[in-house]
């Protein structure tokens, strides 16, 4: 198993950043069908071999996702798509 950890600040005010939120949310499941839902201030992903969590605190966002060993050869894919992902929702860092 292998982690993604991104986390990285923003200057969006908390509805924006919400916002943002979902929309990276959005996005991973229209890319990688990742199912989510709000848990208390946490989006929480599941699909089969990847689980994680997406959370905004203040002034930074943060992405934990595990990947199963199947999904090791894809994992520098997907965190360069989480960092477009993220720059596109929050801006630069």
């Amino acid at each position: 198993m292998s982690e993604i950890h991104i986390r990285r600040t923003h200057r969006l005010a908390e509805s924006e950043a919400q916002a943002a939120v979902e929309r990276v949310a959005a996005e991973l499941k229209r890319k990688h069908a990742l199912d989510w839902r709000w848990q208390e201030e946490r989006i929480l992903f599941a699909r089969g071999a990847v689980s994680g969590q997406l959370f905004n605190e203040e002034d930074i966002v943060e992405i934990r996702l595990t990947l199963d060993t199947l999904l090791d050869a894809h994992r520098a894919q997907l965190e360069s798509e989480l960092h477009a992902s993220l720059e596109a929702a929050f801006g630069e860092a």
